[in-house]
């Protein structure tokens, strides 16, 4: 259930977001959501998990990235820096979130 060792944040898959297309302000497709990453002591939602078919694997885009969600998820991050975003294999640390903010230039939510 936790994917943190804090055990601060859950995967959850919202049918909202599920397999919703991840684009940005350019339209480049990035992937489709999978799931989504909460905060539950906060009531927030901090990820969204994507699964790109054209690099089989999936990452966390910061739920601050995200500008607008309709029938796509737009997000205002360019796809050089998505491509640098690490992979999520199911765990995630303080360290992987730094590093996720640190590649997207933007202040971590937990500061």
């Amino acid at each position: 259930m936790w994917i943190d060792s804090d055990k601060q944040l859950v995967e959850s898959r919202n049918v909202d977001t599920w397999q919703l297309p991840v684009v940005n302000q350019a339209g480049e497709y990035f992937g489709n959501v999978t799931a989504q990453i909460v905060q539950p002591s906060a009531c927030m939602v901090r990820y969204f998990k994507v699964y790109s078919s054209d690099t089989n694997r999936h990452f966390l885009l910061p739920s601050d990235t995200v500008f607008s969600i309709d029938d796509k998820v737009y997000c205002n991050v360019d796809s050089d820096r998505v491509a640098q975003l690490p992979e999520f294999n199911e765990e995630i640390n303080r360290e992987k979130e730094m590093e996720i903010y640190r590649i997207i230039s933007k202040k971590p939510y937990w500061e």
